[in-house]
């Protein structure tokens, strides 16, 4: 990586095979509201609530440029301190597409529609694309690039042949390998209709609310009220984080509950 202070930014330079890039990329991304891709340069730009993280940025990559023997000397971090506004460009030194291609192989590795799905390299653009599709059905290994996915909805198994069908994911090219996935196995298997996970729903909300189908509107209101009173945070307000926490998740899962009983009444 090589860092030099130009008329209107800060510019590092970072080769496309370097292992610095994703990790970079990726606080970038976590870090910053206004992320400008461009064909091969990132711009940083200023805010005034993101100047220490930008200020920790920068000492994360003047650390990396230090160490070369070759740029020694040649800028040091007090003068790019003082020019913490500018924004910051990342230039690819290939002069190509500063995101590279990102193969993703999927598996069908059980009999219970649970696809296991490996990235070649870490991309947060491409996991998180993944996380918002599959967020009800998603679950990571210690390495992110790594997870599984379990198709229990017609719905999904759509988004999942789109997603087959793509390029590119959030501008970032990809190529997939499928050499075990069978959509027939998968069509062989019971998928959900949104009508049968609906019916679910509302039978977990019955459970959590204490009632049954045939309780009354009046039964159904005293047992919500019984249970908002009782789990109520402010209730636990002296206990510590973790019982109001704890609270607030169970009062939020029986207002939830209620609202989708309530609306079952109207029908």
């Amino acid at each position: 990586m090589h860092i030099s202070l130009e008329k209107n930014a800060i510019v590092f330079r970072i080769r496309d095979d370097s292992s610095n890039l994703f990790p970079m990329m990726h606080f970038i991304k976590n870090s910053f509201k206004n992320v400008k891709y461009l064909s091969n340069l990132t711009v940083v730009s200023n805010t005034q609530d993101e100047l220490i993280r930008k200020r920790y940025l920068l000492k994360w990559a003047y650390k990396i440029f230090y160490k070369s023997n070759e740029y020694k000397g040649s800028i040091n971090f007090k003068q790019l301190s003082k020019n913490l506004s500018l924004p910051i460009h990342i230039i690819n030194t290939n002069n190509k597409h500063i995101e590279k291609t990102i193969s993703i192989t999927i598996d069908h590795i059980n009999t219970n529609n649970e696809l296991k799905i490996r990235c070649n390299e870490y991309h947060p653009m491409i996991i998180d694309t993944f996380e918002k599709l599959f967020k009800n059905s998603i679950s990571f290994s210690m390495e992110r690039r790594i997870f599984k996915i379990k198709i229990t909805t017609k719905y999904e198994l759509a988004i999942l042949k789109s997603l087959l069908s793509r390029k590119k994911i959030s501008g970032v090219s990809v190529i997939f390998i499928t050499h075990s996935l069978n959509f027939s196995k998968l069509h062989g298997h019971e998928i959900k209709s949104e009508e049968e996970i609906y019916k679910q729903k509302l039978q977990k909300s019955f459970k959590v609310l204490g009632i049954t189908p045939n309780s009354t509107s009046k039964e159904i209101k005293d047992n919500y009220r019984k249970m908002l009173r009782q789990y109520h945070p402010d209730k636990v307000s002296n206990k510590g984080v973790e019982t109001v926490n704890l609270y607030t998740k169970r009062f939020q899962i029986i207002q939830e509950a209620y609202d989708l009983v309530k609306e079952s009444l109207k029908h």
